[in-house]
């Protein structure tokens, strides 16, 4: 789902969809390709998140984890909020020990 919505409104990913049509791939190869590429993202991005509620709260600066394309920003601010579906900013909730 999200492959296809990004190959609709997303113009980074329609270029990557004309270069890969022009190498000879099948429209259903290239979805799959992207889909492979979103699961990247999206586990890198889960990783960093739970680099950062594991590390110690010693004063540094945070660094902002976000995937965007499509539909808009999803991750963390460096103010330790984030972004729900609708576009407010939430606080983020402290982990469970």
């Amino acid at each position: 789902m999200i492959a296809v919505c990004r190959l609709r409104y997303c113009a980074r990913t329609q270029a990557y969809a004309a270069r890969r049509t022009k190498e000879g791939k099948t429209k259903r190869e290239i979805i799959r390709c992207l889909k492979r590429h979103i699961a990247r993202e999206a586990y890198h991005a889960l990783q960093a998140d739970l680099a950062d509620l594991a590390a110690p709260q010693a004063p540094r600066p945070r660094h902002a984890i976000a995937t965007t394309c499509g539909a808009g920003f999803i991750g963390r601010h460096a103010d330790n909020s984030a972004l729900d579906i609708i576009g407010t900013t939430q606080p983020a909730s402290e982990p469970s020990r």
